[in-house]
């Protein structure tokens, strides 16, 4: 049976124990503030993030990973095993999918698998890879199952508000400042790998989480597996909220509760509230 390691970027927004009960390795995104260079999850948390665009009014950006690292990166896991599988975030939100198949080509035994997802949508393809890993699969016949997979991963967020996305540079001023003040929550859901606006909410996000929890889940049939319930800080009763109507709508077996890291924050902001999970 081959020695496997499955590797993912800091874009992939899981529980931490995730990543050492089942050794994987992660690329962490750089987070830049004008001159300033951060490492995701390294050197600056998403608390610290948000305080740094508080009090500088700056706000962060993020850029791809560049072919070389991936490759030294690739070089260094292969050191350990004898194969490597990496989950990227998805090629329509960065170029680094691309650089990582790039650096991928240098080498036989690396597999680069496109999530088409982002946040923990990746997770919901890490959770399916963690499993197919498990039974023994060669990394080939795994890295296949998994694109395929990848394609019944359904990912979603409700916006509090569109600050972040509108100084990000993917959101007009005049549909911010008129969302804002009419108190309109967008819904962002992935379709074919690119993130939209899907519906509208209004109202207070602690009522609109259950609303949106109860329309996008009887909209399609989920596999009861396993759902993410990731935020990127809302209030708690907000998140307390969508957990009870998670639990209210008795589909799944098991509710992940997990905290959106620097990537998700960077361009959405502190109030945004998430379910991810497979359709069957």
């Amino acid at each position: 049976m081959q020695n496997i390691i499955l590797a993912t970027d800091s874009a992939c927004d899981v529980p931490k124990h995730f990543v050492t009960e089942n050794d994987i390795a992660v690329m962490p995104y750089h987070i830049s503030f004008g001159d300033e260079d951060y490492i995701d999850g390294v050197t600056i948390t998403r608390d610290e993030l948000y305080k740094k665009v508080e009090e500088t009014g700056t706000m962060p950006k993020t850029a791809a990973i560049p072919p070389a690292v991936f490759s030294d990166f690739f070089a260094s896991l292969l050191e350990k095993c004898d194969a490597v599988i990496y989950l990227s975030l998805g090629s329509k939100f960065s170029s680094a999918c691309q650089n990582a198949a790039i650096a991928a080509s240098e080498f036989e035994n690396v597999h680069v698998v496109d999530t088409n997802s982002l946040s923990s949508g990746e997770g919901v393809v890490l959770l399916k890879a963690i499993a197919l890993r498990k039974e023994g699969m060669d990394a080939a016949s795994i890295a296949e199952s998994l694109r395929a997979y990848s394609e019944t991963v359904d990912a979603s967020f409700v916006l509090d508000e569109l600050t972040y996305i509108h100084k990000g540079g993917r959101c007009s001023g005049v549909a911010a400042l008129g969302a804002n003040l009419l108190g309109i929550k967008p819904c962002l859901a992935i379709t074919d790998g690119s993130l939209g606006i899907e519906k509208k909410y209004r109202g207070k996000l602690k009522v609109v989480v259950s609303k949106y929890i109860e329309e996008r889940l009887s909209e399609v049939e989920a596999d009861p597996e396993v759902v993410f319930l990731t935020d990127a800080g809302v209030d708690p009763e907000v998140r307390e909220a969508a957990y009870q109507k998670l639990c209210e709508m008795n589909i799944f077996e098991k509710i992940y509760k997990t905290d959106a890291g620097c990537v998700i924050s960077s361009h959405c902001g502190r109030g945004t509230l998430g379910i991810l999970f497979a359709k069957k």
